[in-house]
């Protein structure tokens, strides 16, 4: 499902319907970002986080991984932040709406997956009966 910013700035609450469905208050939200790629024979890495994610979440609980892709001939350098709130992600869509630059981020629970890019709003999610109660509750609107 995809979703321009255009229609969510017409109406800043139904973005935040929208979050608050995706993450009902029991369950718990991940967030994961590529912070950086280094290409082979590179000696500094090229940084993606484009805001200070410290200042849009609490973070409390996070992992770094470097993952060295021979297919892309690059060191690709992920972070995960565990159990950020719908609130803080609510906040941080909310400023890539409004024009803040975004990083290569994604919020994903048990059941969807939600990526903000310049454009548009980008929801995924892991099976049928997700994709049906997400259409019925966007039918709704």
């Amino acid at each position: 499902m995809v979703i321009l910013h255009q229609e969510l700035k017409e109406c800043a609450g139904f973005m935040q319907r929208i979050i608050t469905f995706l993450f009902e208050e029991d369950s718990r939200i991940d967030l994961t970002f590529l912070k950086s790629y280094m290409p082979y024979g590179f000696k500094k890495p090229r940084f993606f986080e484009k805001q200070a994610l410290h200042q849009s979440f609490v973070i409390r609980n996070w992992k770094e991984e470097y993952l060295d892709r021979q297919e892309t001939e690059a060191v690709l350098h992920y972070a995960t932040v565990k159990s950020v709130s719908s609130v803080e992600v609510f906040q941080y869509v909310k400023g890539i709406i409004i024009g803040k630059q975004p990083s290569l981020i994604a919020f994903y629970n048990d059941h969807y997956m939600l990526d903000v890019n310049s454009d548009e709003v980008v929801i995924i999610a892991k099976n049928k009966e997700d994709i049906h109660a997400l259409r019925k509750f966007l039918q709704k609107g």
